[in-house]
């Protein structure tokens, strides 16, 4: 059996050229979809933002694959705030997703709340977990702009006056540890990690 978990929350609507973060990670469910029900694999799929937006239980055949291409192409499904480990519990009181069900989560993981390690790491212990992390490159890296940008967390109202020259350091710092400390969390299950950018 394998399990997509795709985060379709407000973060994945971004990008910085022609294609959305999201639509990155519904072409790439999409394929792998198709790719396990042409080796007889059972498929299904859960979309997440800070609840379950779409359900769909693992299914043999055709159909199924169409059903989960039909729902990952509907913009009705995007949008909304962030919560992984909301998403992980929902996962893991599944009763009909067996032990070795290979799961992948599709996610840019920006915005996690804590407490996060140990629900991902229960995750890992249970299931074949791989995490597929899809950013944007202006996630990892700020843009070069001179004089001062005011930008808004998008997960609170906060805002905040910068100038882009001085936080660069810190803006990518940041950005690579928060991968670092994903992959160190998922190395303690030997679960994978795939990063897309």
């Amino acid at each position: 059996t394998v399990f997509f978990l795709v985060d379709v929350s407000d973060s994945m609507l971004f990008s910085s050229h022609k294609k959305l973060k999201c639509e990155f990670a519904a072409e790439l469910c999409a394929t792998l979809a198709f790719a396990m029900h042409e080796v007889g694999d059972s498929v299904g799929m859960a979309m997440f933002n800070d609840r379950i937006v779409q359900f769909i239980p693992p299914a043999l055949g055709k159909n199924q694959f169409y059903k989960i291409s039909k729902i990952l192409s509907n913009p009705e499904n995007y949008g909304g705030k962030y919560d992984l480990i909301f998403a992980l519990k929902y996962l893991l009181n599944l009763n009909f997703l067996r032990r070795d069900a290979i799961v992948f989560v599709l996610s840019d993981f920006i915005g996690l709340k804590p407490g996060w390690e140990e629900t991902l790491e229960l995750a890992g212990l249970k299931y074949d977990l791989t995490t597929i992390v899809v950013r944007d490159p202006v996630d990892m890296r700020m843009p070069i702009v001179q004089g001062e940008v005011r930008l808004k967390d998008p997960f609170t109202p906060s805002q905040m006056l910068i100038n882009p020259i001085e936080a660069r350091v810190i803006y990518e710092t940041e950005a690579k540890n928060q991968l670092f400390r994903l992959q160190k969390e998922l190395n303690k299950t030997r679960s994978s990690m795939l990063v897309l950018e």
